[in-house]
């Protein structure tokens, strides 16, 4: 996405966008530390201010046009997650989000020229919402709208065998 925009002369500002999203502080923290450890031996600038984390690839500033821009977004205020279209949003340890952040979210996918693609993970419980299920489902089935990075269930440790019987039952 990122080259064929800067090949392409691309107008959009940033050439990518990405929002990463997690449902609380310790969550969204956790995922501003692992970004960054995967990004070190990338070009970057990091701007690391508590709630408003920014990673610049392959760019130095704010308001550098032709980078990667990767904001670091907590779902815990979803009144906050308001006012850009996105190319990408990754959202951490989706299953605990709030409905309202949920939605929020929704609106910044559907902007014209981003591409609009959720990237979604967390652990498998028997908490999961119907959305989320079905969500999951269109993955699976090759909608290129989502993304899922999951675990099978049988993975989670906290499940036991009644818990893992229930989850083969649910539709």
């Amino acid at each position: 996405t990122y080259a064929a925009r800067l090949a392409d002369g691309s107008a959009l500002t940033p050439l990518v966008h990405v929002w990463v999203c997690a449902p609380t502080s310790n969550d969204h923290e956790q995922v501003w530390r692992e970004f960054l450890s995967a990004t070190v031996d990338l070009p970057r600038k990091a701007f690391e201010s508590k709630g408003a984390e920014r990673l610049i690839l392959f760019g130095g500033a704010r308001n550098d046009r032709e980078a990667i821009h990767i904001e670091f977004k907590s779902a815990w205020r979803p009144e906050s997650l308001v006012g850009v279209g996105l190319d990408f949003l990754y959202c951490t340890e989706w299953a605990l989000f709030q409905q309202e952040a949920d939605e929020n979210l929704d609106d910044r996918l559907a902007s014209p020229e981003r591409l609009g693609v959720r990237i979604l993970n967390g652990t498998p419980t028997l908490r999961p919402s119907a959305r989320y299920r079905r969500e999951f489902r269109a993955a699976a089935s090759g909608d290129p709208r989502y993304l899922f990075t999951n675990l099978p269930s049988w993975a989670n440790t906290r499940l036991g065998n009644a818990e893992l019987e229930t989850l083969l039952k649910i539709k």
